[in-house]
């Protein structure tokens, strides 16, 4: 069944995203602790001088500014993971290899995107793909544009799984440049065969 994401982002989403950190949890139990302890050792009739008053102070107003500054950065983190371009499946139809992605609201149909394929902790650029049409699910397609030879192999022959391949909309110069070499053979071999006839 296909994995598809949903790339709204609502305030409950990212409190879900905010809590679930294990950061978080370690955060409560410390804070509870010292809650407790701090007001079993205490007395009751406990008279605070304006120094200790100063560094409560201190203290909740450091602690608010530290909140603020994790709640920014964990905003931050958690828009832009709902950013990524997502390879839901790939399907064969037309005798083509046709992608659907899940991505982000702003992109727009008729794009190029280039395409890695995923090796132990390395990504290495195969080719690159063109969206053609969104469908009313909210998932795009895509078409290959060019993808080098034996990587097109290994997801033709079906050894190419979708885990192990990850969309980006930016072009590198050197999967570029294997293009334009790939296309300048193809046309030299067409002409080629041309001749000979």
């Amino acid at each position: 069944m296909p994995r598809i994401l949903n790339h709204k982002n609502s305030f409950t989403d990212y409190l879900a995203f905010l809590f679930k950190s294990p950061l978080t949890t370690w955060w409560g139990v410390a804070t509870a602790l010292v809650g407790v302890v701090s007001f079993t050792l205490t007395n009751q009739n406990l008279t605070i001088n304006r120094l200790w008053i100063l560094l409560i102070i201190f203290i909740v107003s450091f602690s608010l500014f530290v909140g603020f500054q994790v709640s920014v950065k964990a905003w931050k983190l958690y828009v832009s993971s709902n950013q990524q371009i997502n390879i839901i499946e790939v399907i064969r139809a037309d005798d083509e290899q046709i992608f659907l992605l899940d991505c982000p609201p702003f992109h727009k149909v008729g794009s190029f995107l280039e395409i890695y394929r995923v090796k132990e902790s390395i990504e290495i650029p195969i080719g690159f793909i063109e969206t053609f049409h969104q469908k009313e699910d909210g998932l795009i397609q895509a078409k290959p544009v060019w993808i080098m030879p034996i990587h097109l192999h290994d997801l033709e022959s079906r050894e190419l799984s979708v885990d192990s391949l990850k969309a980006y909309p930016s072009m590198t110069k050197a999967t570029l440049t294997r293009w334009v070499n790939a296309e300048a053979e193809s046309k030299i071999q067409d002409l080629f065969r041309k001749g000979t006839k």
